[in-house]
């Protein structure tokens, strides 16, 4: 029960606390994530990203819930489907009993962790394609902060401590503070961002 209390303490710092979806997200993933401590450090992560890059996405604070409930929950199909992690997890979530959050939420977390890797999203995948327009679209934006914030913790040791993204013209950078400085998580961000490019149609450079 330790770790519950940590980690909902660190929801508190997000100002998330009091989110019901959210704090069963949580508690799902360090009751079945093989390595928690990697999934908090994304979803602060991905959320700091959201926050500071609302000028590009344009995205509502339900949003913001999907995409941290996405990163909390991203690396579940590690433990069923490590051939396949993110359609495990996808499926993972789909089962999991996540009060606060109704079917079509689940639904658009599902799909935004099912993008966490190397995948893009494209009509013809299972879930992906049952979603409106508007909630593909959301997905798509959502799946491309996710990953930049997973590839910035790709040694799973949790050496970003902060982050600071800035846009002008067509040029986002997010310096990253590091202790200690690791060019692997940061080769992480750099291969995961291409998304997020395409997207918004920016040049992301990432500095530490």
């Amino acid at each position: 029960m330790g770790n519950v209390f940590r980690e909902a303490a660190a929801m508190r710092s997000m100002d998330l606390s009091d989110d019901a979806g959210l704090l069963a997200a949580a508690k799902y993933a360090l009751a079945h994530d093989d390595d928690p401590a990697h999934a908090f450090q994304v979803c602060r992560l991905a959320v700091r990203l959201f926050e500071q890059t609302t000028a590009a996405h344009g995205l509502s604070s339900h949003d913001k819930r999907i995409l941290a409930a996405a990163a909390l929950l991203h690396d579940l199909g590690w433990t069923t489907r490590p051939e396949a992690h993110q359609k495990g997890s996808r499926d993972i979530i789909l089962q999991a009993t996540l009060p606060g959050f109704d079917e079509e939420t689940i639904k658009m977390i599902a799909s935004v962790a099912r993008y966490h890797g190397k995948t893009y999203p494209a009509n013809t995948h299972k879930i992906y394609r049952d979603l409106s327009e508007t909630a593909q679209a959301e997905v798509k934006k959502l799946a491309a902060i996710l990953r930049i914030a997973d590839g910035l913790d790709r040694t799973h040791a949790g050496t970003v401590k902060s982050l600071e993204a800035r846009l002008k013209a067509d040029v986002l950078t997010i310096a990253v503070r590091q202790e200690p400085r690791s060019a692997i998580d940061i080769m992480g961000a750099n291969r995961k961002k291409g998304l997020f490019e395409d997207l918004f149609k920016v040049k992301v450079v990432i500095q530490d």
